[in-house]
């Protein structure tokens, strides 16, 4: 028996932080939060952060008001517990 337990951040909670940045950084961002959905079930997370990126505003501008700052830094830091693919395997 492994001694060590593991910490996955449900998929829900990382579709608000997608949901709040992609007003900010697609022109559809129905369609924009849905392909990233698409990109954390397949632990893609490399591709969601690279999307968000180049829309990230100033440190400058209060995190209340860059939803796409802070989704990036939130999946940035959650990074080891985005397994959704391990997940759903392990059932």
């Amino acid at each position: 028996m492994d001694a060590q337990g593991s910490y996955l951040l449900d998929f829900y909670p990382a579709c608000e932080y997608l949901a709040a940045a992609a007003t900010g950084c697609d022109p559809d961002p129905a369609g924009g939060l849905e392909r990233q959905k698409v990109n954390l079930k397949a632990n893609r997370s490399d591709a969601v952060l690279s999307a968000l990126a180049p829309h990230r505003a100033p440190e400058t501008v209060p995190d209340a008001q860059a939803p796409v700052r802070s989704g990036h830094r939130d999946l940035s830091n959650r990074l080891p517990q985005l397994d959704d693919q391990g997940a759903f395997q392990k059932g």
